[in-house]
């Protein structure tokens, strides 16, 4: 969408990506249709590379870094535009079952769509053994797409030199 459909459509702001679909409004507004998808990570994690990593995947998944906004028809779209960078929470790992209980905890904490983003980071860390757990809201992405961008996170701090192609994400139908 360029700039000027969007004044057509009373949106004033820049940098949507594309319209929600009514079942994407119904999970956006549902708190219990928040998920997770937790990956080990064997070794000692570094948090700064780790944030690098996240940052530069964002890049390649823009929904990532998006926001909700509403035009005057009441219609909902994901932009980037002023849109709040996801956050990466570090605690120490203190047990096996810790990362449990951190999961617990993002579900007590919403989401704020209308600031963005709509998905957080928690990394649970100690020299040996990490998990990396990824709390998305489920209008910007399934299971599988949360399992893919935890990969494509820890491929990129494997490999910060290389870079992902962005993906459009796709519009969606309410069939």
């Amino acid at each position: 969408m360029n700039q000027s459909e969007g004044k057509d459509r009373g949106i004033e702001t820049t940098g949507c990506l594309r319209r929600l679909s009514n079942f994407e409004r119904y999970l956006l507004w549902s708190p219990e249709n928040n998920m997770a998808a937790v990956a080990r990570i064997l070794g000692d994690v570094q948090e700064y590379d780790l944030g690098r990593a996240i940052d530069s995947v964002g890049a390649v998944h823009p929904l990532m870094g998006s926001r909700v906004v509403i035009d005057v028809h009441h219609d909902i779209w994901f932009s980037t535009d002023h849109a709040q960078k996801a956050t990466l929470r570090t605690v120490p790992r203190t047990s096996e079952e810790q990362w449990f209980e951190e999961v617990r905890q993002e579900y007590l904490v919403h989401f704020e769509p209308e600031k963005g983003p709509l998905i957080r980071f928690v990394l649970v860390c100690s020299k040996e053994v990490s998990e990396l757990i990824a709390f998305s809201q489920h209008s910007i992405c399934d299971g599988i797409s949360l399992a893919n961008l935890l990969r494509d996170i820890l491929a990129s701090y494997a490999n910060p030199v290389k870079r992902g192609q962005a993906i459009r994400p796709p519009a969606t139908t309410d069939t």
